[in-house]
């Protein structure tokens, strides 16, 4: 008899007045391309939305949570807007402040609780990216610390608290000239700036976990419980969990799920274990757990009426 299962009793008897604590913030877009702000549960249920809407084109959006001031940033460019708009929201998704600034554009924070600060990626050209420091106050400042390889991106982004290292995930820009399926990891340990560093990216050998097939990273985390890097990849028709090692970009399947689609992945703050939603077939879009010490996947709640955007965990609640 689990413990979710006991709270679904209580639920049902009406035993649970109060409500579950937020434990993620995501980001969801309808199919007109609106977006809708919302705190959610280990199971997947809204517990706050907040009243701030915009028209956004995919994937122009990305979040993050500052365990300090305990709020969450969200960076998008929405739909008619001149630039970057910087929108921060307390933990019951009230908004405190929104920065528009047609200065800089600027994503993929990642927040240092040891330094108070944010690092990200501003960008400085048609294809370059520079790495750099970020402080929010009625505008935005910030200090390049190291310039992206050139024609290469980041498609994702994580951050260790514990040694306050940011890693970035690294594609070539698609379509263009010379341009490669490779991926790269950006390492940057921000206690020492000219530590920044690029390793290739390498899938795990096929019949180790991992099906063989085309392998691409879409998304990566890294679980403080665990110590551990983690991504996760569309792989030929399956998705897989890996494990990624930030010195040497070599990855280890951990978890694959047949006949799915890749979604957002998160690890959790205070358990040895990772969230995901994937698309299961004709079967929709789940919100569910990966649990690496079992190898499994278990699917929680089925996600109607759009997508998921962007999304971070909610570490000091």
């Amino acid at each position: 008899f689990t413990m979710r299962s006991l709270l679904a009793v209580c639920a049902l008897l009406g035993l649970c007045a109060a409500p579950a604590a937020a434990a993620f913030f995501a980001v969801l877009q309808d199919a007109a391309g609106n977006a809708t702000l919302a705190t959610f549960d280990v199971d997947g249920v809204q517990t706050h939305v907040a009243s701030v809407h915009f028209n956004f084109r995919f994937p122009l959006v990305e979040t993050t949570a500052d365990s300090v001031a305990r709020v969450v940033r969200v960076v998008a460019f929405p739909t008619g807007a001149k630039g970057a708009v910087l929108y921060t929201l307390d933990e019951r998704m009230n908004l405190v402040s929104t920065i528009e600034d047609d200065t800089v554009e600027y994503f993929d924070l990642q927040f240092s609780p040891a330094q108070n600060a944010y690092f990200g990626i501003a960008v400085n050209g048609t294809y370059g990216r520079v790495l750099s420091r970020f402080i929010f106050t009625s505008a935005v400042a910030h200090t390049p610390i190291t310039a992206l390889p050139y024609m290469w991106y980041v498609n994702a982004s994580t951050f260790c608290p514990r040694t306050n290292t940011y890693y970035g995930l690294l594609n070539n820009f698609p379509g263009k000239p010379n341009s490669t399926l490779a991926q790269q990891l950006a390492v940057g340990a921000f206690s020492d700036p000219a530590s920044a560093n690029f390793v290739d990216i390498t899938a795990p050998a096929a019949g180790t976990g991992a099906t063989g097939g085309p392998f691409t990273l879409h998304f990566i985390s890294y679980s403080t419980p665990l110590a551990q890097l983690y991504g996760l990849a569309q792989d030929g028709s399956s998705v897989t969990l890996v494990a990624i090692d930030p010195h040497t970009g070599a990855t280890t399947a951990i978890v694959s799920v047949p006949n799915a689609a890749v979604g957002p992945l998160f690890a959790a703050a205070d358990e040895a274990a990772l969230y995901a939603w994937l698309t299961l077939g004709a079967h929709g879009l789940y919100f569910g757990r990966l649990d690496p010490a079992a190898g499994s996947f278990e699917a929680i709640r089925q996600f109607e009426g759009g997508i998921v955007a962007a999304v971070a965990p909610l570490s000091w609640l």
